[in-house]
């Protein structure tokens, strides 16, 4: 299950003398999934509140490489961790208070196409900096509605990397066991093979899902054979749910959902796309044309009395 709750500053402190109860009064259990327990938290002298994240099991491999990766990438629409206390049986994470998840938005009903091209634009700007990292991109492998959060002040945020991959410097891709849900898994993900374009797909299917509702190539409840014959022979079509939604918009799925990943769009193609770009056109023709509209004729002074 996701654990709904988001990141702040890195501070890590892996402290062995003082736990978590010496530092933070722990409340109310927030929610419970697969990988822990999230609780509300208030820091005994500060008296800010948090959320914390307590997984009982040892540190492993994905846990490591999670906080690696997120103590470099310093973005507004990414995770960050405020707190990290480890002993030798539990590992606990200290974040900021979210409101809820892109999951929790979308089940609500279709999300407006606007409102849709907001939270993309807010996907893309963090992904852009995860792959622009230099020496060693970082690609993201998993990501998802529930990966992806909402502030209290009303930003997005990508949470959730323990499935990330680093690529060093002039390498294309990886290879590793699929890691991603299945219904957003890209096709060169169910033969092993990872590379940034991976994370373009999803969010070419979270696009997809929060135009309509729906998957573009089936849900998860459809197995995960089934799912991979369609993400890697079935082309991507449009139909119920997305009865007035732009064209453009379209086209900007379609360009995501490319098979073949020399041909998928990348983020500078998407930064120049129709869609993304047309309310700031719209904007701009409007100044233009103010400007060059004539000024208004004065008004003409009062008759003397």
């Amino acid at each position: 299950g996701h654990l709904p709750v988001i990141g702040f500053r890195f501070e890590i402190a892996k402290r062995r003398d003082l736990g978590p109860e010496g530092v933070y009064e722990i409340g109310k259990k927030i929610d419970k999934g697969g990988e822990g327990t999230v609780y509300r938290c208030t820091h005994r002298t500060s008296k800010a509140r948090y959320a914390m994240k307590r997984i009982k099991k040892r540190l492993n491999r994905d846990h490591t490489n999670e906080f690696r990766t997120l103590q470099r990438l310093d973005h507004k629409n990414i995770i960050q961790i405020k707190d990290i206390f480890i002993s030798d049986d539990e590992l606990t994470l200290v974040l900021e208070l979210a409101k809820h998840d892109l999951f929790h938005e979308m089940s609500k009903g279709r999300i407006l196409e606007e409102e849709a091209k907001n939270i993309f634009q807010q996907i893309l700007s963090a992904l852009e900096f995860m792959h622009g990292q230099k020496p060693n991109m970082v690609i993201h492998r998993d990501l998802k509605p529930e990966n992806i959060l909402r502030a209290t002040n009303g930003d997005i945020k990508i949470t959730d990397f323990g499935f990330a991959r680093i690529l060093k410097e002039g390498q294309k891709n990886t290879h590793g066991r699929l890691e991603a849900s299945w219904p957003y898994a890209a096709p060169e993900q169910t033969y092993g093979k990872v590379g940034p374009e991976c994370d373009l797909w999803a969010a070419g299917v979270i696009l997809y899902l929060m135009l309509s509702q729906r998957f573009p190539f089936g849900g998860p409840n459809r197995g995960y054979k089934e799912n991979w014959r369609r993400i890697r022979t079935e082309e991507v079509h449009f139909a119920k749910g997305f009865e007035g939604v732009s064209d453009e918009a379209k086209r900007l799925i379609k360009g995501l959902l490319t098979k073949d990943t020399s041909k998928r769009w990348s983020i500078p193609e998407v930064r120049a796309c129709a869609w993304l770009n047309r309310a700031t056109d719209e904007a701009a023709s409007s100044s233009a044309a103010a400007a060059a509209a004539p000024a208004p004729a004065p008004a003409p002074a009062p008759a003397p009395a």
